[in-house]
């Protein structure tokens, strides 16, 4: 039901560069959302997304889906 609370897990990281890493959650978020996942789904993606940026230097690190399926 709406207003329900869960644990959607994150993705260990080492940090390397956090600039950028909301936004890429937020557009992680957005991006699974409009292809079609559900809210948690989505989350779940943006965690894996912000994870990935969190770990690269720069805020321009947006990973390929590729690149987030390699790295599971």
């Amino acid at each position: 039901a709406d207003g329900d609370v869960r644990r959607i897990p994150g993705f260990p990281v080492a940090v390397v560069d956090t600039i950028g890493s909301g936004d890429a959650h937020t557009g992680g978020v957005i991006a699974g959302l409009m292809c079609g996942l559900t809210l948690d789904e989505s989350v779940l993606l943006a965690n894996a997304v912000a994870s990935f940026v969190t770990g690269s230097e720069g805020a321009a690190t947006a990973p390929t889906r590729g690149e987030l399926l390699s790295a599971k």
